[in-house]
């Protein structure tokens, strides 16, 4: 099975047909979702949907759905759902002219629960490009160092979750995450003895834009800077290479020590 992107389902459109969305919270227990999902299965098609455990012991699915015939109303939905024992509640709307859009959740939250806001890929790009024809390699220092502050955030958060040394051990599974999220997938590799790195990546979100002003990723060379220099507690330099604004088919950073010994896990 090839990999591909993670589905995210924030509205639905069918003009000619009656849908749902349907959030059930339910006991995050083994089989608890298949028998709640086999009491509506005469009643809806599934046309997208999300689930989640909250930490509590329970869990919430919800997703939008087609209505399977003139007899299925909201009512009609909780009156099937509620002599369930795993159904602890229900929140459902329906879409009266064809647009049904996510009206249960608030925002979007990582397993940490750290918040998260989604922007449609091309238009990040879009902006950095037009920060670089209006401010020229002063837009790009301007990403630069905005991506270095993130990256150490970003390195900071994993190290007090998951420890110094998991973090240095696991680097190359932590950049998989970043890929997960729609940055670009990462093929990481300790080139030096842990003072030296190569990070190539497939599909790097700034070139989404297309080539007009820009010649590099500087958020994403910046934000490699930031991570691997706080992670390993040692500054090093980052420079692309490769770019997919230089049509080369993949972005390439090769991150190497400054100076000074690198503090060892």
């Amino acid at each position: 099975m090839d990999r591909g992107k993670r589905r995210f389902f924030g509205f639905a459109f069918g003009p000619q047909s009656r849908m749902f969305q349907v959030t059930i919270k339910l006991a995050d227990k083994p089989g608890a979702l298949a028998d709640v999902l086999q009491l509506l299965k005469a009643q809806v098609d599934w046309m997208g949907c999300v689930s989640y455990g909250t930490g509590s012991g329970e869990a919430v699915y919800s997703g939008f759905a087609r209505a399977l015939g003139p007899q299925v109303t909201q009512s009609s939905i909780k009156s099937l759902l509620k002599p369930s024992g795993l159904v602890k509640d229900s929140w459902i709307s329906e879409s009266d002219d064809g647009l049904l859009v996510d009206g249960f959740h608030t925002g979007v939250e990582g397993e940490s629960g750290e918040s998260y806001m989604l922007i449609p890929l091309k238009a990040m790009s879009e902006t950095y490009e037009r920060l670089i024809e209006i401010l020229g390699s002063g837009g790009e220092s301007i990403l630069y160092d905005e991506g270095v502050s993130a990256g150490k955030v970003s390195a900071q958060d994993f190290i007090t979750r998951l420890g110094i040394g998991f973090v240095r051990d696991k680097l190359g599974q932590i950049l998989l995450l970043y890929g997960s999220m729609g940055w670009g997938n990462s093929d990481f590799r300790d080139e030096g003895y842990g003072a030296e790195f190569t990070v190539r990546v497939g599909d790097c979100f700034e070139c989404a834009s297309g080539q007009r002003a820009r010649q590099s990723c500087s958020f994403q060379r910046g934000h490699l800077a930031g991570l691997i220099s706080a992670i390993y507690d040692t500054p090093l330099e980052c420079a692309e290479v490769r770019c997919r604004f230089r049509r080369d088919a993949f972005c390439e950073f090769r991150l190497t020590q400054k100076s000074g010994p690198r503090m060892e896990a």
